[in-house]
This record gives structure tokens, sequence and C-alpha cells, in this order.
């Protein structure tokens, strides 16, 4: 019977490779290009397809056991299922050169239905095509949710055609093309304004939030936020990092991504193929067929490379939940060994508009009355200064009169008229330019308030530290971190007060972006493993030093941010979040490592002491699976039920795949 079954089952297989073989060559193709047993393993369709047939099989062998009749039937369903797992270990052996995993399934299948324990065949066929399709699942599931992300991001622009202003796609700009960008929009290109002026906001690319006035001739750059104005704008650079594009190469990157302790399991559980196999070939004449052929069955050599595959896929569908976008999977992995964290200062620790902290007065008005004038005369303008001055003016509840005439002076400040009188608010540099002299003990940073060309006081600014910085500071030290350091392109003092008012261990101030990048070099030569997080391009060569890099700057500027890991919505408090889901990825992947690897030698050892033949070994290896699989399935069950509803169903699938989906 043996010798029967197993030449039905390679001749029926034979014949189908022979047919498939004939099929490429008549069309003139390389064999792998349309063959139909080995495309399964990426094709959800036909993965779904076995999955149910193997899943039927197993039914139909218990049914077989009441049954007999049914053995013909069962066998021929069991085979037929059998057929991919025997295409893989044919591509392992001959394409790829390499004795794998996929060998031990085909050949306990091929044992198992030779010696007519169908249901052993049909239980490891179902596990396999059951284990392919949960893994393909996981990295479905965690690429819908990393594409959603992205699904609230504009992809249009206005470009002026003939005199009249149209709407394209983004990825259709060509070079010369006009862009118009209006009060409130980001520049999505880098160009050259040929009609126009506006204040933009360079934060991202600056770091600080100073407003660059821009006019004619002048260049701007994508990622940057018109606070007020018009530009018509000359595209000179479109790129190739198109949306599209972009979106296809993180999802690569992030779904395709092994951590290094996946590696080394699926390079074990590959290198362990041959001895279990030789191993099994000498134990038959001691242990008998069945017994040997149970040592081959009880080795989670493909279990391995399923569990922790799913595992990293669905820790990536956690994370992505928390509006984390992983661009790069290995600084997932490199956030477990971090031990020295960098800031920057300004839009990372502190908010992006600043706060009044000191009114002086260089006169007879009183600090309200000063405030009142340069609110009074900020009132129309978007800017951040504008806003701080606005803002303490409102907290004061002063009330603010109606300016009669105003103009603003482009880059430096604005002049009204106020009752008569001449109101002046601006930089020291405005006030330089209008001929008006500073008292010298002024902070020169401050905003100034002149009246008729004569300082009557000034406003000094300071960044607003972000109300959950604090307890983040706090969480962090709890996670391990050694050192917490400050990098800032700010003067000394403001810096200092917010290293000292958190508690942070060191600062750097008036740094330039590549003394960000040397900071982080010299902290790797004392071996630390450096994070630093920071909110725009001008970090960008810091975050190339160092072991994993961090941006706030948000979904806005992805297509600028060099970081590896981007908190879309801005927000800092995901920041313990992802250090937490980090330490548990590694931890759970080296927990499944040793769970199966000890599951493995106390099957070996069982097999010798108490042989529980085919039948009882596959029923305990398919209890101790589903247990490993629960296991990889926990990273979901802390998803919130809101994001585990929107990401139940994916869209790519047809309503039959969703309406049979695990």
């Amino acid at each position: 019977m043996l010798i029967i079954d197993t030449f039905i089952i390679l001749g029926v297989y034979t014949s189908l490779r022979l047919k498939e073989h004939y099929k490429n060559y008549k069309n003139k193709q390389k064999i792998v290009d349309n063959d139909s047993l080995l495309v399964i393993l990426d094709d959800p369709k036909k993965q779904q397809h076995y999955v149910r047939v193997s899943s039927n099989a197993v039914i139909l062998s218990l049914i077989t056991f009441l049954y007999p009749p049914l053995r013909l039937i069962t066998f021929a369903v069991v085979a037929y299922s059998t057929l991919p797992v025997l295409r893989r270990a044919e591509y392992s052996l001959i394409e790829e050169r390499k004795l794998k995993s996929d060998t031990l399934s085909a050949i306990v299948s091929i044992v198992s239905l030779g010696t007519g324990v169908q249901l052993v065949a049909a239980i490891q066929t179902c596990v396999y095509h059951l284990s392919c399709q949960m893994v393909m699942r996981s990295k479905d599931l965690s690429t819908q949710a990393l594409s959603s992300v992205f699904s609230q991001q504009s992809s249009q622009v206005w470009v002026m055609r003939e005199q009249v202003e149209i709407q394209i796609e983004l990825e259709n700009l060509q070079i010369n093309d006009i862009v118009v960008v209006k009060t409130g929009e980001i520049i999505p290109v880098d160009g050259v304004i040929i009609k126009g002026c506006a204040s933009i906001d360079q934060q991202n690319l600056t770091g600080e939030p100073i407003l660059a006035e821009k006019e004619l001739a002048d260049d701007v750059f994508a990622a940057t936020l018109i606070i007020s104005g018009e530009l018509h704008i000359r595209v000179e650079k479109t790129g190739t990092d198109t949306t599209a594009s972009q979106l296809t190469e993180i999802l690569k990157n992030t779904t395709d991504f092994k951590t290094s302790l996946q590696l080394k399991g699926e390079y074990w559980a590959n290198k362990s193929t041959l001895p279990l196999l030789t191993a099994s070939l000498v134990s038959i004449p001691f242990l008998g067929l069945s017994s040997a052929t149970t040592l081959l069955f009880g080795a989670p050599t493909n279990t391995i490379q399923v569990m922790t595959s799913m595992q990293t896929s669905n820790y990536m569908t956690l994370i992505a939940c928390h509006s984390i976008l992983i661009k790069d999977g290995r600084a997932l992995e490199s956030l477990g060994k971090v031990d020295v964290v960098l800031f920057d200062k300004t839009g990372t620790l502190t908010e992006a508009y600043p706060v009044v902290a000191n009114i002086h007065s260089f006169s007879d008005l009183t600090e309200n009355q000063i405030l009142t004038y340069a609110a009074a005369a900020e009132i129309r303008l978007t800017h951040p200064i504008a806003k701080a001055i606005i803002n303490e003016a409102n907290n004061r509840e002063l009330e603010l009169p109606q300016v009669d005439e105003a103009y603003y002076k482009m880059g430096h400040g604005i002049v009204v008229q106020l009752e008569g009188q001449l109101i002046q608010v601006g930089s020291h540099r405005f006030m330089q330019k209008e001929g008006i002299k500073i008292p010298h003990e002024a902070n020169l940073s401050a905003v100034f308030i002149a009246i008729n060309d004569n300082v009557v006081g000034c406003i000094e600014l300071q960044a607003n530290t972000r109300d959950e910085v604090p307890q983040i500071i706090g969480l962090l030290r709890q996670q391990g971190i050694k050192k917490i350091i400050i990098v800032s392109g700010d003067h000394q003092q403001p810096t200092q007060d917010l290293a000292e008012n958190l508690g942070i261990d060191d600062y750097f101030y008036e740094v330039l972006p590549q003394e960000k990048a040397a900071i982080v070099e010299q902290l790797q030569l004392q071996g630390h493993k450096v994070c630093f997080i920071g909110d725009g391009i001008n970090d960008t060569l810091a975050m190339q030093k160092a072991d994993v890099s961090i941006s706030l700057s948000g979904a806005a500027s992805i297509a600028t941010d060099m970081a590896q890991i981007v908190f879309l919505d801005g927000n800092l408090c995901h920041l313990n979040k992802l250090f937490e889901i980090a330490k548990r990825l590694n931890s759970g992947l080296k927990n499944s490592l040793l769970f199966w690897t000890a599951y493995g030698v106390g099957n070996i050892a069982l097999t010798i002491i108490y042989p529980l033949g085919l039948i009882r070994s596959s029923l305990l290896f398919a209890s101790v699976f589903t247990l490993g699989l629960g296991h990889t399935l926990l990273p979901l069950a802390m998803l919130e039920p809101k994001n585990l509803r929107d990401r139940k169903r994916l869209p790519h699938l047809t309503e039959e795949e969703n309406s049979n989906d695990l």
C-alpha cells in the first residue's frame, strides 16, 4: 500500500509538472512565471482555495474513520492539497539549492498518505496552507493600517494653465509648471516665485518659528506653510519620490521587515532540516517508519517562520493604529537597545508657537498699555509672534482699539496709525531700518514697540513647553534611558532654563545642523545607542547619523522627512508607547523561539522514550500550534475596538474573501 499510494501521488505531481513545463516552453516563458502550484504563496485567492480544500480534507479524514468507503475520496482530496507543498519543496531543492523546512512537510505528507494515515497528512497540509494564509493576512492588515495613515493627505495641487487655475494630481506636476498656493496652504514643491509675496513658516527647515518673507524671484521649498499672501511658483524640482512611489517603498520596508531574532529563528529552522531528516532515516530500523516520521512532523521548522512573521506584522499593525509610521523597520528593533535620547528643543519639547515671557517699559507706560499697542497693531496678522502677543492681551482681558491705518514692513515689523500716533512694532533690525534708537539695556531678541519713532517698551517671548513633556521624561527614565539631552539652535539661557526645569541631563545651545550630527557621532563613539527626536529638515543630518530617528513634523511633511519613524499627528505622547511596543516585540519573539525550540526538543525526547504514533503526535502538534497562534495574536488584542473594526475588512479583498476572513 505504501508503494502504491506513494507512486500515485508522485505520478500525479510529475504529470502536472510536465504539463506546466510544456505550457511554459510553448509560451517561451520561465517555469516560475506561470507556475500555478508555486504562485499560491503570493495569490490570496489561490491560497484561500487551498485552505478550504485542506480544511475539508481534515473533516473527510475524521469521517473516514466512521465510514471507510470514503477512503479513496479522502485520499484524492488530501493528495490534491499536498501538491503545492511538494512544489515548494521542489523549488527549494532544485532552484534555491537548499534543504529547507518545506522538504520535511512534503515528506511527512507523502509518508502519511502512503501508510494510510490520511488524517496526519490532512492536518499537515492544513496547518501549512493555513500558516501561509495567516502570514499573508497579517501583512495585509499591517499594510492596510499603514496605508490608512496616508488616506487623509492631499495629493492634488492648483496650477495655472492658460490663465485659468485647475486642480491636478501632485504626481502629474512637470518642471516649469506654475503652482498657485494661497494663505494657509502648504507649498508642495521646490521652486521660484514668479508672482506675489507671502510670509512663510519655514519651521520644518529652520527649526525656529521665525517667518520668512518671500517675494518675486525668491526660492521656496516644499513642506513650508504660507501664513499670509498668495504665490505663483514655477516648479524647479518634481523629483521621483511621488506620493505613490514613496508609499510603495515605505510599505515594502515595513511589511517585509524581519528582525534579527526572526532571521536567526528562520536560519536555525532551515539549518536543522538536514540533521532532523538524517536522524529520522537512521531511526527507522529502531523506531519504525511511523515514529521516525513523527520526528519530522513535530519539528517546529515551518512554525517558527510563520509565528515570528505573524508576530512582527501584528506589532506593526498595532504601531500604525497609534498614528505612528515606521518608514524603516530596522529602527523598531534598534529602539530596544537605545540608552541615550537627544531632543531637538523648538517644536519637539516646546510648542511651535511662543508665549509672552516678560514686558519691559522704557517710558511711563504700563505693561498693559505697551501690550495693548502691540496687540492692536498685530491684530490682523497670523504669524506665531503676533499670535503670542494677541493671546497674552486676551488673557489679560485688554480692550484693543481700532487702528486707523496699517502697513506691513516685509520681514521685520508693522506700522499703524492709532489715535493720531504712529505705532511701530517689530524686531531690532526693523527699528534700526526705521532709524529708531534702541535702549542699551534691552534684549535685542525681543519685539520692540515705538510711538512716533521713540521706543517705549519691548516684549520678550519664550518657547512654551509641551504639557506632556515632564511625564514623558519620567517614563523614559523608567524605560532604562541613561541619558537625556537637549540640542537647540536657540540661545544659552532659554535652553539652560528648559533643561533645568525638566531635569534634563545635558544641553547644547546655538547648535547648527551639522553640529547636531557631530554630537550624535560623539555619543556613539562612547558606546551609546542614540535616538534623535526632531521636527524638521534642519535635523536631517543628525537623523541620518542616529541609531533611531523620530520626527514629530507630522503627516504634512512626510515627503521631505528623513526620519525612520514619524508621529503623524505630531504628538510626543506616542514616544513611550513606541518604546513599550518595541520591547514587547523583542520579548515576544524571544518567547516564541524558546517555546518552539523547547517543543521540538520535547517532541524528539518523547518519540524516543514513549512513541505516540503519527495520529496522536499530529493532534498534539495541532493543539500546540493553536496555543502558539493565540500568542501571536496578542498584539491585535491591544487594539482599541474602533481601530479593530476599521481594519477588519481589507479593501483589496473581494466580498467572498472577506466573508471567509480568519
